[in-house]
């Protein structure tokens, strides 16, 4: 992950939401709370790193603001790439 990344930026940790997909597949899952926007998400930009522990300013256009969010919520949808640049 880098600035200028678009990410996903998920309600729940990677680990959270993996913790919580491997009680539901117990014989008694309905025992257990899950919560119901488990894989929610929104898309958000990288706009700077807030840490030296993997932790990124997120720029979130729909609800106008800027939060630091761990590593461990965030998915990258599209690589930022030098504009003009050819890949090789």
């Amino acid at each position: 992950m880098k600035v200028g990344d678009l990410v996903r930026v998920y309600h729940f940790s990677h680990t959270a939401r993996r913790h919580y997909k491997a009680r539901a597949e117990k014989e008694n899952a309905h025992l257990f709370y899950m919560p119901d926007d488990i894989d929610g998400h929104t898309t958000g930009l990288i706009v700077a790193d807030a840490s030296d522990g993997g932790d990124w300013r997120v720029l979130i256009p729909k609800w106008q603001s800027r939060e630091i969010y761990a590593t461990d919520r965030l998915e990258v949808i599209s690589n930022n790439k030098p504009f003009g640049k050819s890949q090789k």
